[in-house]
């Protein structure tokens, strides 16, 4: 299998990457297929031998502590899993290694991976998800009312602990910089400070909690801003000796952390306050209540960026310079067959062999992005502007027939956009010079079939809006794109790409339409480095649905996971379960786009 290797002690060394044989599968451990693996401090702190005195590991050492992928065989006294089962998990320590193609991971440590959720978001999850719970839940036992400040927000561990902790009930302060504030916020902070312009110590009172992070001077701080009986819960140290004991340490490793948390343990219980030292570990139980939190949307995950496995080292430099907004991940680049379950990515077809291939690994950074929405008035368009502004984009276009219906927002600018009229894209083009991100939204529907007597005029009207519009857009942004350094182009489709029962046949029949334009596009446009992607889906509850009584999505729930999608480098999004399920079964005895039987 392949594997990136750590062969010696090195600060800011550089992974070897090799080819190892699979490892060893005991009784109670389940092999898995590592479809993604998220990247961590802690990855770079062992890297560096940071960690050697508590976690002695012997070389050559694979790294890397969270995964999601397939369960490939399960050893004799496994119960709980079986080959196929999509999984995820957080290692055990010492037998760590998910920066390679398979790992065994003990039963006990997995869970199956959250229904909705990438292979990409769920790998990124389990590390910091674990450590937010065991800080929160199980350390401070965290109530409703309480006040929690969570050191550094926008990173891996803050944007979970932020989401978790508003799920108690609880109050949330944090600390992030100025351009973070937007993200922090809409994760549920109340309280964001400034770090560059603030002291939170002047800021912040009587808390009943606090999770630290950061450094020595920032847990003096912490200290003084909590209540009496209020408790300090470190995962950056100093280790305390109930820490050394739980791990079983040597007796002079106890020794030096009980000398090493003297100080602070002693000013804590001068402040009638408590301190304890947290290192997370593995727990598949506690990993299947995240699920549930995840599955029923009071968490969501936050993915700064997604590497290909390839690019490792570049992953791992990437979270030690400490510039990360979530998480960051590794993906493996999927051959045919190995699918996550939204996101699906390019492929040479066998039997397609005069496809031109298309580069992979093209992927679009929405930090400082610059955005042109259609139709961005309401709905999905709408919130498309909202989150791309919350995940740090520097500007959106909020294009629209009538500038006045757009809901004015801080790093938006209105702009007239009638996508039927060629003169309006033009215009728009020229206003909009340095777009990277199009977002192909405005659309129009209405029902009836194709036998009835308007059928004609309401399919040319719906075309116009849903294909030749679409095509439009493309045309006039393309070189835009390839002139700032390639870009990316969504174009919001549906899953009545794939069926038509007759009820909106004109509109079903532009979306296949806009569907293999983006196919189309997606080759055209792969010379110039422009991601294309796809987003599908079903019931969204807008303006378009509103007068049908069926489960829907929300437009924020559809613009999380297509712009995590276009983050990963996704070609297609599949927003929801009943999308994934009509594209699975296009290739059943008897596919969703056929009548089915009574």
């Amino acid at each position: 299998m392949k594997a990136f290797v750590l062969d010696r002690y090195a600060k800011q060394g550089a992974l070897r990457h090799a080819e190892l044989p699979a490892p060893d599968l005991r009784d109670d451990e389940v092999l898995v297929a590592v479809h993604a693996a998220g990247v961590n401090l802690l990855d770079a702190k062992i890297r560096s031998g940071e960690f050697k005195l508590i976690l002695p590991y012997a070389m050559p050492l694979v790294l890397g502590h969270d995964l999601a992928g397939v369960v490939v065989r399960v050893g004799p006294r496994v119960q709980q899993f079986q080959p196929g089962d999509e999984v995820y998990a957080r290692a055990d320590d010492f037998r760590i290694g998910t920066f390679a193609e398979l790992i065994a991971v003990k039963e006990s440590s997995l869970a199956l991976k959250p229904r909705g959720l990438t292979m990409e978001q769920a790998a990124s999850i389990p590390l910091v998800g674990l450590t937010a719970w065991q800080a929160l839940v199980e350390k401070a036992q965290l109530k409703q009312g309480q006040k929690v400040f969570i050191q550094a927000g926008s990173g891996g561990v803050g944007t979970f602990a932020i989401q978790l902790a508003k799920h108690l009930g609880a109050t949330v302060a944090t600390t992030a910089s100025a351009g973070n504030a937007a993200l922090v916020h809409s994760l549920g902070a109340d309280v964001v400070i400034d770090y560059k312009t603030q002291d939170f110590e002047e800021v912040l009172r009587d808390y009943d909690v606090v999770l630290h992070s950061q450094d020595g001077k920032a847990l003096a701080k912490s200290l003084r801003v909590l209540k009496p009986g209020g408790r300090l819960i470190s995962i950056s140290g100093p280790p305390d000796p109930e820490f050394g004991q739980a791990i079983r340490a040597p007796g002079f490793v106890r020794l030096v952390m009980r000398l090493l948390s003297a100080g602070t343990r002693r000013r804590a219980k001068a402040r009638g306050v408590g301190y304890s030292f947290l290192f997370m570990r593995a727990h598949g139980a506690q990993l299947q209540e995240i699920t549930r939190l995840v599955e029923a949307g009071a968490i969501r995950p936050v993915i700064d960026k997604v590497f290909p496995f390839s690019a490792t080292n570049d992953a791992l430099a990437y979270v030690e310079a400490g510039r990360a907004k979530g998480k960051v991940v590794i993906r493996w680049c999927e051959p045919a067959g190995r699918r996550t379950s939204f996101f699906t990515r390019r492929q040479s077809p066998p039997n397609l062999p005069s496809v031109p291939p298309v580069p992979l690994e093209i992927f679009m950074k929405i930090e400082n992005a610059v955005v042109l929405i259609t139709g961005a008035n309401r709905g999905i368009g709408l919130a498309f502007a909202r989150e791309l502004l919350a995940r740090g984009a520097r500007k959106v276009y909020a294009g629209a027939r009538d500038p006045a219906t757009l809901t004015p927002q801080p790093g938006v600018q209105a702009l007239r956009l009638d996508v039927n009229n060629p003169a309006d894209v033009a215009a728009a083009a020229a206003a909009a010079p340095d777009v990277t991100l199009v977002i192909n939204n405005a659309g129009i529907a209405q029902p009836g079939g194709f036998m009835d007597a308007d059928s004609e005029e309401v399919a040319r009207r719906i075309f116009d809006t849903n294909f030749f519009a679409v095509l439009r857009v493309s045309k006039a942004f393309a070189p835009i794109l390839a002139a700032n350094g390639g870009g990316a182009l969504l174009n919001v489709l549906s899953v009545v790409s794939w069926v038509n029962g007759g009820e909106l046949a004109a509109y079903s029949a532009s979306k296949s339409a806009a569907w293999s334009l983006t196919n189309a596009l997606r080759h055209e446009l792969a010379a110039q480095k422009t991601q294309v992607l796809g987003l599908h889906m079903a019931y969204v509850d807008t303006d378009l649905t509103r007068g049908f009584d069926v489960p829907k999505s929300s437009p924020e729930q559809i613009v999380q996971r297509a712009l995590d999608g276009l983050a990963a480098g996704a070609d297609e999004v599949l927003a929801d379960e009943l999308t994934q399920h009509v594209k699975l079964s296009m290739t059943a005895t008897r596919p969703s786009y056929l009548p089915q039987p009574a």
